[in-house]
């Protein structure tokens, strides 16, 4: 396989993932992460950057489906994603994004992300995760 075929095959992996979390988001809000983690190793790490908190660090299936689930609890359906652009250079995938959806309380959510992702083997093995966390306090406050 070529290095373009790599990455962009990399980049459909970030996709679907990615996708799997709008399109199965009543699962997520059930608990039921399968969908989104069939895209991840066992062993993955997903960091949100955006803090200084240990917490935002999340290894392993487990942790990580408890953080996806969670923000099924605080938000209703559906929760989209606007993606603006993929990039990809081997096992590195970058993806920018709004997402956009209205809290249980009624408040619109909407906030800009951008994704750093590493895959190995094709599965994703660790999410550096930005967004504004302005966007967060005035949704969820």
């Amino acid at each position: 396989m070529s290095h373009s075929e790599h990455s962009e095959r990399n980049k459909q992996v970030v996709r679907a993932a990615f996708g799997a979390m709008s399109t199965h988001f009543a699962d997520l809000a059930r608990g039921d992460a399968s969908a989104v983690l069939r895209h991840f190793r066992d062993d993955a790490v997903w960091v949100n950057r955006g803090t200084s908190d240990p917490a935002a660090s999340k290894t392993g299936h487990e942790a990580i489906r408890k953080m996806i689930c969670g923000f099924g609890e605080v938000v209703d359906p559906p929760f989209d994603w606007n993606i603006h652009s993929v990039t990809a250079e081997g096992d590195t995938v970058v993806l920018e994004a709004d997402g956009i959806c209205t809290t249980k309380r009624g408040r619109p959510y909407h906030n800009k992300y951008c994704f750093v992702v590493r895959l190995i083997d094709g599965r994703i093995a660790h999410i550096n995760e930005y967004m504004s966390n302005d966007a967060v306090a005035a949704a969820f406050a």
